[in-house]
This record gives structure tokens, C-alpha cells and sequence, in this order.
């Protein structure tokens, strides 16, 4: 089990700012309108993150900072699943599990992108190298 303080730094792409960091605590008292986040927090790692992996991640996440939340993205991954079109271009513009499948890969983990061409937290979730550490409700 793990303990968590409030504390950590999340890495987050959110639409009204894009790439941000913030802080655990936010989303547990003050998320929106002084309400915690509505749905279910998890803390999970991935079996290959070793201590080494932290540094490229934090420098791009530092390198990320501000670059905007991807707007049009979710009507693209539609587009792309009734279409049958494969795999976006990578840019810098990031929804949220795009900006965590970029973190990774400066892990030197890959994270299969979805065969519609799109990544989704639910393509993190399932990969079997990823471990539940924590759960947040």
C-alpha cells in the first residue's frame, strides 16, 4: 500500500489551460467550485518505470507546460473510427492519455495505441504491465 499526501504533482492536460501540472489535493478538495473531482482517482504504475524514468518524464513534462489541450481531437478519433482512418499524426497539442502515452514513451514504454487509431485511458488501463497502486473515490 501506498500513502499519498496531496502533495503530488499531477500532470495534466485539461481543456481550459492545456499541459499544467497541479496539485494531488486539487482534485480532492477543490476541483471544480470548491468540489472534489467527481470520479474515481487511481494511482497506477507501469512494471517497467524504474527511478531513471522519472527525469525524461519530468523534463518533458516541464517542456510540455502550456502547449494547448487538443480541442478537436475527440471529433478526429470519430472521424477516425467510422472512417476507418488509422493513427493521428503526433503533435504537440495533447488530450489527457495522449499526454500520459508521450510520457511513457520518454520512459521507453510503449503503450499500444487503440487499432481505431487513438489512444484512450482505457488503452493505459488494460495494459497488463500497468499495476494498481491506489484508488481514490
Amino acid at each position: 500500500m501506498i500513502t499519498l499526501s496531496g502533495d503530488e504533482p499531477l500532470l495534466e492536460s485539461v481543456e481550459d489551460m492545456g499541459v499544467r501540472f497541479a496539485p494531488l489535493s486539487k482534485y480532492l478538495s477543490d476541483y471544480s467550485d470548491g468540489k472534489k473531482y467527481k470520479g474515481t482517482l487511481v494511482v497506477a504504475r507501469h512494471v517497467r518505470m524504474a527511478k531513471e524514468s522519472v527525469e525524461p518524464i519530468a523534463k518533458f513534462g516541464i517542456d510540455e507546460l502550456t502547449r494547448p489541450y487538443d480541442r478537436d481531437e475527440i471529433a478526429k478519433i470519430v472521424a477516425r473510427i467510422g472512417l476507418g482512418i488509422g493513427r493521428k499524426e503526433r503533435d504537440r497539442e495533447y488530450i489527457c492519455s495522449e499526454l500520459v502515452f508521450e510520457c511513457f514513451d520518454k520512459a521507453g514504454i510503449e503503450i499500444p495505441y487503440d487499432p481505431k487509431g487513438f489512444i484512450s485511458p482505457e488503452n493505459v488501463w488494460v495494459d497488463p504491465n500497468v499495476k494498481l497502486l491506489a484508488r481514490i473515490e
